[in-house]
């Protein structure tokens, strides 16, 4: 299978000519692996070929090279020195047509090559063709040119007489005897012109004394009497017009179709060969460089104290048979630095710049301290300051932001006001216009940024979307990509939060972690693809490796662990601390899973506690369960209200609820509902349901005598070993309860409340004397606020009872007759005595008729006297003697309506007598 990857080339080819030029290119590559990571130190392979006319035109060269890349990625070859493939290097010619040079490369070192890219080959490898001109081989020429051996006889067509070569006697009128001979033209007075030497118009004429065949002058006093012109022939850029050599025959000046090279011998001892331009005079000293050029730099010398207008300075400019503008190609001076055409040409007042590249700095006018490189770099850049721009159109639209370092292929391209921004890398920062204290690193790293501040994005479009987020930390691939408005993020990792648009305060780290967050905000994501689908929840922690992949809407959660949570989708307000913990929960809330493998397959309960290694294990819908130890309710499923502590508590519960199980395999067989088990075999075991607890073994408190249970004996011992069912130890027993308490005594002490046992009696006794209550069996008596009942009940006090009072009757059975009031009286079947019968009744018992008589008071209480029948029957009395009231009103008004009739008939009988 074929590896992506990415060669970034940054070299140099080279073919320096000197006296052994070497017929190779140097080139080289950085290599990149898929991930856009540097191949570091590792063996890769190169497959390079010369292709000719076209970038996919037939290749005339091939060869391989295997070499190892340096810590920076970087690998170096020689073109033309590798293992040939196909084609000869040397017999190239370099001199018809343009050739391309294609790179394949296999960065695991063998021959599965990928194609990375084609480029031209520009006019540095036609050095090659001009060092091939100088030695190329007679035998392979055509129309070869007649070698001369030596003897001018051995050549053909030669004229047979001098004027067959243009020359004739008298030619030279004052020296013609001496002018011309067969083999040599001597004497320094020898002229070739077209008329009389003394006029102007020789085309040659070596007239200075000395040095006779060295030099070519004029007399060195008037000026040159005509120019020496070179004209090409075949319009060749490699086609050599002039050519200076040194006595090893190497080229020191030459002037080719396509521009004038020096070549300089940095070999030489002493003073380096070079090149200068200066001035001269009279004086001994050395004259003043203006321009020097040689092996180890090239040096431009002005004038910095002139006082004219124009200051000093250097410039390149063009020129043309047009009017107008004459573009500027290098402009130098003690304050700016202008190299390219257009570059810094309206600047005013702006100091101190350095402008490299076509139209780099154009409308630049007041601003100062910058430094623009690259294609119209900082083209709109007007009073900006202490700005740095490199690449094309880096910086394009910037007019008054300053203090940016815009670097790569249109970097920080529509910044206008943006201040204190670092972007590095292509399209880095492209849109930002007005966002500040911003740092880009990458290729389309915050690439739609327009007024975003205070971020730092590293990687390929890390926070390639953001537009007004601000304060956001983005590093990796892809990290942050969506992001538009989102602040206080930060996401490192590839492709971490990408997908976040307008989320803040989030902390994502992690390879893909966070990958899906839309909206959800003040999260924590560590770990590779940690809560990668989560969209819109918040408030949550995500720790571990695909930790909460698949969580999307759950809130407050913190899951810590691998693959913890992993399922989840939606549950909020959970703890899973541990590999694998809760890995299944889908919407369960409020749940805290410890351990290795706790609640792992929990789906929807909620409000569970699971603490210890596969606690809860099988838990899928149980809620309001608290498992802990070592698999502790390890088989629970849709349990609940379960308390289960202990290693294998609670092993067979699955469905059962509200148990309590404490202890190693506490209840580890029980399967039903609302039981207690604490310690192995269930020590101590309890039915919630039917409020019973069983201690199933003996029971002591502070290891000592102080209270006992046998289990054996079913006795209790409190202060002593007990002998009976309850054995109390002591005088006496009391509950207290602050100041009140409840005592039992055996020495008839007073107190609280204080039961005492006395002269076989009960006693109850409150805080004084008078308050008490005291039994006596054996004389079967009770007495109430009295210390000597004289009767089966003595009440020193009021008595009330509520409900029906019984008279009569036996001990035994309930057969007593309750008293109830006697309003039967007032019934219709109620006789009522007359009083006279009333009377007779009285003469005849000596009471009245509705009251026990006192003989049987006596005979059936003795002296004591049945109040409570008496108030009844005192009742009856009384409603016996209302109605016959009532009967006795009734004759009254007869007899006074009767006395009313006597009263008139009387009167009238009166008034009839008188």
């Amino acid at each position: 299978m074929k590896k992506s990857f990415c060669l970034l080339l940054i070299t140099a080819f080279s073919a320096v000519v000197l006296a052994q030029t070497p017929q190779r290119m140097s080139y080289q590559a950085v290599i990149r692996n898929s991930t856009n990571q540097l191949v570091t130190s590792h063996s890769v392979g190169i497959r390079i070929s010369i292709l000719q006319d076209s970038p996919e035109g037939a290749s005339v060269y091939s060869e391989t090279h295997t070499t190892t890349t340096n810590a920076n990625g970087l690998a170096t070859i020689e073109i033309g020195g590798g293992t040939p493939v196909s084609g000869n290097f040397d017999a190239i010619n370099w001199s018809t047509g343009i050739y391309y040079i294609k790179t394949e490369t296999d960065p695991d070192g063998g021959t599965s090559y990928s194609i990375t890219g084609t480029s031209q080959l520009l006019s540095v490898p036609y050095a090659l063709y001009s060092k091939q001109a100088k030695t190329a081989d007679y035998n392979d020429l055509t129309n070869k040119p007649i070698l001369f051996n030596g003897a001018f006889s051995s050549l053909t067509g030669k004229p047979t007489t001098l004027a067959g070569y243009g020359i004739m006697d008298g030619m030279s009128t004052a020296h013609v005897a001496n002018g011309i001979t067969s083999s040599l033209i001597t004497n320094w007075n020898t002229a070739f012109s077209w008329g009389n030497h003394s006029l102007a118009g020789y085309a040659v004429y070596p007239s200075q004394t000395g040095n006779n065949g060295k030099y070519l002058k004029t007399n060195g006093t008037t000026a040159s009497w005509s120019k020496l012109a070179v004209q090409g022939e075949t319009g060749l850029p490699d086609e050599v017009l002039f050519e200076v050599k040194n006595k090893d025959g190497q080229t020191i000046f030459a002037v080719y179709d396509e521009g004038v090279r020096i070549f300089v011998n940095d070999q030489a001892k002493g003073a380096k060969g070079g090149f200068a331009v200066g001035g001269f005079g009279l004086a001994k000293q050395e004259s003043q460089k203006y321009l020097y050029v040689d092996g180890d730099s090239i040096r431009a010398y002005v004038d910095t104290t002139s006082s004219k207008a124009a200051k000093g300075g250097f410039a390149v400019g063009g020129f043309g048979l047009s009017k107008g503008y004459t573009p500027k190609f290098l402009s130098m001076t003690p304050k700016n630095y202008f190299i390219g055409e257009g570059s810094g040409s309206k600047n005013t007042t702006g100091r101190f710049n350095s402008f490299v590249g076509f139209q780099s700095g154009l409308n630049n006018s007041t601003g100062r301290y910058n430094a623009f490189f690259g294609y119209q770099g900082g083209y709109n850049n007007t009073s900006g300051n202490s700005n740095l721009f490199l690449g094309y159109q880096s910086g394009f639209s910037n007019t008054t932001g300053s203090y940016n370092s815009f670097v790569g292929y249109k970097a920080g391209y529509a910044n206008t006001t943006g201040a204190l921004n670092t972007f590095i890398g292509s399209y880095s920062g492209t849109n930002n216009s007005s966002g500040y204290n911003n740092t880009f690193i990458g290729f389309y790293s915050g690439y739609l940024n327009t007024g975003g501040y205070e971020n730092n994005f590293i990687g390929y479009r890390a926070g390639y979307s953001n537009s007004g987020g601000h304060n956001n930390i983005f590093m990796g691939t892809d990290a942050g990509y969506s992001n538009s408005s989102g602040n206080f993020n930060t996401f490192l990792g590839f492709q971490s939060g990408k997908s976040n648009t307008t989320a803040s305060n989030n902390i994502f780290i992690g390879n893909q972690s966070g990958l899906k967050n839309l909206t959800g905000s003040s999260n924590v994501f560590l770990g590779n693809q940690a809560g990668e689908n989560n969209e819109s929840s918040v408030d949550n922690v995500f720790i571990g490796y695909l930790t909460s992949q698949n969580h999307t809407t759950g809130n407050n959660n913190i899951f810590i662990g691998s693959h913890a949570g992993g399922v989840g989708t939606s549950g909020d307000n959970n703890v899973f601390l541990g590999f694998w913990a809760g890995k299944g929960n889908v919407s369960g809330g409020g749940n805290i899973f410890l351990g290795y493998r706790s609640g792992e397959v929990n789906t929807t309960g909620y409000s569970n506690v699971f603490i210890s290694t596969i606690a809860g294990y099988k838990n899928t819908t149980g809620y309001m369960n608290v498992l802990i130890g070592d698999q502790a309710g390890i088989n629970n499923t849709t349990g609940y209200q379960n308390v289960i502590i202990g290693r294998e508590a609670g092993l067979s519960n699955s469905t059962g609820h509200g148990n309590i199980m404490i202890g190693y395999q506490a209840g580890n067989a029980e399967t039903g509902s609302d039981r207690l088990h604490i310690g192995q075999g269930s020590l101590i075991y309890g039915e919630i349901d039917n409020d019973m607890v069983r201690i199933n073994g003996d029971f002591e408190v502070n290891n000592s005598s102080t209270f006992k249970v046998y289990k054996s004996t079913g006795r209790v011992g409190i202060g002593t070993a007990p002998t009976y069912k309850l054995d109390v130890a002591g005088d006496r027993i009391r509950l207290v309860n602050g100041t009140e308490w409840i005592a039992m005594r055996t020495d008839g002490g007073t107190g609280y409340l204080d039961l005492s046992f006395g002269a076989g009696s009960l006693v109850i006794q409150g805080s004084t004397t008078n308050e008490n209550v005291i039994i006596n069996p054996s004389m079967n008596k009770v007495g109430i606020r009295t210390w000597t009942p004289q009767y089966e009940l003595d009440v020193n006090g009021s008595i009330r009872a509520i409900g029906s009072v019984y008279y009569g009757g036996s001990t035994t059975s309930a057969n007593g007759t309750a008293y109830t009031k006697p309003d039967y009286v007032f019934g219709n079947e109620y006789s009522v005595m007359k009083i006279n019968e009333v009377e007779d009744y009285l003469h005849l018992e000596n009471h009245l008729p509705w009251v026990t008589s006192a003989e049987k008071e006596k005979r059936e209480n003795g002296d004591a006297t049945d109040m409570t029948r008496m108030a009844f029957e005192t009742l009856e009395t009384v409603e016996n003697l209302q109605m016959q009231i009532i009967e006795l009103n009734k004759k009254v008004t007869e007899l006074s309506e009767l006395i009313k009739t006597q009263e008139t008939e009387i009167k009238v009988l009166k008034q009839i007598h008188e």
